[in-house]
């Protein structure tokens, strides 16, 4: 198999293109190489996002107080906010 750095850049993803990954369920397949479709990582995305949580900060200073890192998302009073500074 060739390097990764190697192969073409392709600069339009669609659902069927695939990423390579590795299997972290416990299990028989643990730790072993697999194909991901755009689409199952979105669908698990979808899936799961309710699952996320943001800290509440009135600001980006309050935010960097909470370790959010710059680019990191916050929420203010439900407002979904980027640290900026």
């Amino acid at each position: 198999m060739a390097r990764v750095s190697n192969y073409n850049t392709d600069g339009t993803l669609n659902a069927e293109d695939k990423w390579i990954g590795t299997d972290g369920a416990e299990g028989a397949e643990n730790g072993k190489t697999k194909n991901y479709t755009v689409q199952s990582v979105l669908n698990y995305v979808e899936a799961n996002l309710n699952q996320l949580t943001l800290p509440s900060a009135a600001n980006d200073a309050a935010a960097a107080l909470l370790n959010v890192p710059v680019g990191g998302l916050y929420h203010t009073s439900g407002a979904v906010k980027i640290r900026l500074t």
